[in-house]
């Protein structure tokens, strides 16, 4: 009878052991879910640099700088006062940005891959066409400086400290709006998208006279695909 209850409790023991790992692990796992998002993100999303939030911001500007903070990616139409149209999606550190086929060196190229990390420029004709892309695989190296245009993550990280104040519908999207002195000492207004924080415009003033303008049009938020970003 002695030996049955010891046998007994030896057994409760190796269960009691091998169930609390298991609820370990399953608490550290939502920990990490919790933290970093979901499972799948790739590597290069993480370089994203996260704006802080700061004591100076108003407790509504604290509140769409942490919605922006949960975006890895974007996708939107680029439209500014000097022209460059184009179709642009970013990701961590690297960027594609699509135009309309356009001639360099006698070839004609549409699409381009940025390595914002490194300040590579790599320029392909990927367009179904056949009069303009009659070769796909070759490719063309640019300026980084020709090429890479501001992204809504680049204008907020402009914003340190202040208050909005009540914005307009921007592209079908509700907005407030930030402004902030230039390093030029420039008036700059920002419309951020009160869902998730994110710039969907921005004016640049010199006194009266708006001297620049950036429209983000058709925005869209974490749909761009690491393997988007490669040819």
């Amino acid at each position: 009878m002695r030996k049955e209850i010891i046998v007994l409790f030896l057994i409760l023991c190796v269960i009691l052991t091998s169930c609390k790992p298991a609820e370990k692990e399953e608490v550290a796992e939502k920990e990490t879910v919790e933290k970093t998002g979901p499972s799948d993100v790739k590597e290069e999303s993480q370089g994203m640099e996260e704006i802080p939030v700061r004591a100076s911001m108003s407790a509504e500007l604290k509140e769409l700088i942490e919605k922006a903070n949960t975006v890895e990616s974007l996708e939107y139409f680029y439209q500014s006062k000097e022209g460059g149209n184009m179709d642009v999606y970013v990701k961590g550190t690297k960027m594609k940005q699509e135009f309309d086929p356009h001639l360099i060196a006698n070839q004609y190229y549409d699409t381009f891959y940025i390595d914002l990390s490194k300040k590579t420029v790599e320029g392909y004709c990927e367009t179904d066409n056949d009069f303009y892309c009659e070769e796909t695989t070759s490719s063309i190296t640019e300026n980084f400086n020709d090429y890479i245009t501001e992204t809504p993550f680049d204008i907020l990280k402009l914003i340190k400290s202040g208050d909005v104040t009540p914005g307009t519908m921007v592209d079908g999207r509700e907005t407030v709006i930030f402004e902030v002195k230039t390093e030029e000492d420039y008036d700059m207004k920002i419309w951020l998208w009160t869902y998730k924080g994110i710039p969907v415009r921005y004016e640049v003033w010199d006194g009266d006279e708006k001297i620049r303008w950036v429209d983000y049009k058709n925005l869209a938020i974490n749909t761009v695909k690491s393997s988007d970003l490669v040819h």
